[in-house]
């Protein structure tokens, strides 16, 4: 399997001279800076040059940017959420290679920081309280990655809060892609629910959710398309599901898109892998 490498050893540097630069290191500069231009915010410097990071697909750059940040406050909401998704990049790519306890760590770490962004969210200039979609996005997708590592009671339990906040995320910004990725995964995952983890649901949740099918679950995923086309997983998860469905064709159609898709995460390697296998599962069956 093709894997992405980890941040080279010179990130750090990086990282240093970025926040040098966004002045959290350098008050002589930035005053001088002040007289040429308006000052941006130490807050709003270090969202700037954490989203450079990851629009380089340096999730590691963004989150050591947003953890000195919020050192200084912690207040942040803009940089919590940004924190909590670049700790579950740091989980997934942990996932796939293999190195299970330091993805669970990331992940709660990722739960964690979402919930401080869940609780720090505000909106308006003069920072009325109000909701705002990310952090209830990552929270779902910290939730549900933490969720693979938990037994059968606690998976299900974390379930009804996954779908919970994905939910919230939408009802704010109906154009979160990710967040009707979660919700297709969510359903399917419902769907795939054995007997006897059925009856645990019942028990724990007092009775599962209604109407979560594969169907909803594709309906998900094609809204997830809509919103954003060209990410690859979108295509991997709406083809497995096709696939539950006997849908050969359709499935077959979604895994070749996958692997035409343009490269916009540091997973895409590991996710037009997945589209490899499961290219030639759908052929052979």
């Amino acid at each position: 399997m093709t894997r992405t490498q980890p941040p080279a050893p010179a990130t750090t540097v990086t990282i240093a001279l970025a926040l040098l630069v966004a002045g959290l290191a350098a008050p002589a500069a930035a005053a001088a800076d002040r007289d040429a231009k308006p000052a941006m915010s130490a807050v709003a410097e270090a969202v700037a040059t954490a989203d450079r990071f990851y629009a380089q697909r340096d999730f590691e750059g963004a989150l050591l940017t947003c953890r000195a940040a919020l050192a200084t406050d912690s207040t942040a909401y803009d940089l919590w959420w940004r924190l909590a998704r670049s700790l579950t990049d740091r989980g997934a790519r942990a996932t796939y290679d293999g190195a299970k306890p330091k993805a669970q760590a990331a992940f709660e770490d990722a739960v964690a920081a979402a919930r401080r962004a869940v609780g720090t969210a505000t909106i308006g200039a003069a920072g009325a309280k109000g909701d705002r979609p990310e952090g209830h996005l990552e929270l779902a997708v910290a939730l549900g990655r933490l969720a693979l590592f938990k037994g059968g009671k606690d998976k299900i339990r974390l379930s009804k809060e996954i779908k919970t906040e994905a939910d919230r995320a939408l009802a704010v910004d109906s154009q979160q892609d990710r967040a009707h990725h979660v919700l297709g995964r969510w359903n399917r995952g419902i769907a795939e629910l054995s007997f006897f983890e059925k009856t645990a649901a019942n028990t724990i949740l007092g009775g599962l959710p209604k109407g979560a099918t594969y169907d909803a679950a594709v309906t998900h995923f094609e809204q997830a398309i809509a919103i954003n086309p060209g990410y690859a997983n979108h295509h991997v998860e709406l083809g497995r599901t096709l696939l539950k469905l006997g849908l050969k064709a359709k499935a077959r159609a979604e895994f070749e898109t996958a692997l035409a898709c343009p490269v916009k995460t540091p997973f895409d390697a590991e996710y037009k892998n997945e589209a490899r296998e499961l290219l030639v599962k759908a052929k052979a069956q």
